[in-house]
């Protein structure tokens, strides 16, 4: 007992720091969202993103940190969707968040430290419970966050350019039944990240209130949910840009810059397989498979190209935000 709770207060303790720490990194590369905010005018409102991000305690101080502190504080609501351990409930309590009448069979929600959502009957964190977590993640927030234009899906170790995701779904509707991500053959990649569009969450909502076997539950999250979506008449909308270059990426900025993908990605890939600069759109969305470290290098070189290209808007996306990475 004596042990466990040194263990916790070591761990709080860690945790503090490196929230402050991370604080500290906000303030010195002058965090600038509001240019997000002016650049869609009243006829032309911004789109809405509600981002589904999943993560685990065992992230809590390294993966879970950074995104929460880089890209998810751009995204209009935002939530980690994992097991909350007993701990982080007990310091929500003392911070006068009701926690008192907690049942397994309805989600629950934290804000500190960071916004934590645990599914309905989510008990136990394991790879093989992954369609299931997602599942009933996103049948909870259809019922209780309905109003968003778009549900962004991603993982703890998933860079996204939320800037360049708004513009791209500036142009899309959110009413039509699509989904955007890195398409494969029968299924998008889960790891590079995919958007629900506001009518896509509903449907899916809809049918699984009426039957929770309506959707396949392999374990398999992202081809589980591509066969679920198939049977409501669901399309995977493109993504690439008009050079054809990919939007979406289910690796790291390096090695799909060099070209290091498992066999897997040639067999199943709609379009083919690119490596160089022309593998990536200079509207590039996500990268998967990031390092706590490359996010916060990747979220610096990002803001400061958005500052030179307020002043030039010739300055290269490549050069200045990729190639730093490589």
């Amino acid at each position: 007992m004596i042990y466990a709770r040194k263990f916790f207060n070591v761990f709080v303790l860690a945790l503090m720091l490196n929230l402050v720490v991370l604080n500290l990194y906000k303030s010195q590369i002058n965090f600038e969202y509001t240019r997000t905010l002016i650049s869609f005018n009243k006829f032309n409102p911004r789109p809405t993103i509600f981002c589904i991000i999943l993560t685990n305690p065992k992230n809590f101080l390294n993966k879970t940190l950074v995104v929460n502190n880089t890209w998810a504080q751009e995204c209009d609501e935002h939530k980690f969707i994992t097991v909350i351990p007993e701990y982080f409930l007990n310091i929500s309590q003392s911070l006068d968040e009701d926690t008192s009448f907690i049942r397994k069979d309805k989600p629950l929600e934290v804000s500190y430290p960071f916004n934590l959502f645990q599914p309905s009957n989510h008990t136990i964190e394991s790879y093989h419970s992954l369609t299931s977590k997602m599942y009933k993640a996103y049948l909870d927030i259809y019922k209780i966050y309905p109003n968003y234009d778009w549900y962004l899906k991603a993982d703890d170790d998933t860079y996204i350019f939320m800037d360049n995701l708004r513009d791209f779904l500036n142009e899309k509707k959110s009413s039509d039944r699509v989904t955007y991500g890195f398409n494969l053959k029968k299924f998008q990649s889960g790891g590079a990240g995919y958007v629900l569009s506001k009518k896509t969450l509903s449907l899916f909502g809809e049918n699984m209130l009426k039957n929770g076997s309506f959707c396949r539950n392999t374990g398999s999250e992202d081809t589980d949910l591509a066969s679920c979506l198939e049977k409501l008449n669901v399309t995977k909308g493109r993504t690439e840009d008009n050079l054809g270059r990919e939007r979406f990426h289910p690796y790291d900025i390096k090695d799909n810059f060099e070209g290091k993908f498992y066999d897997w990605l040639y067999e199943q890939s709609i379009n083919p397989i690119k490596s160089g600069a022309n593998s990536s759109s200079s509207s590039s969305i996500s990268f998967h498979y990031m390092s706590p470290e490359q996010i916060l290098r990747t979220h610096t070189a990002w803001k400061a190209y958005q500052k030179l290209k307020q002043h030039n808007k010739n300055v290269d996306f490549h050069k200045l935000v990729l190639n730093k990475q490589l």
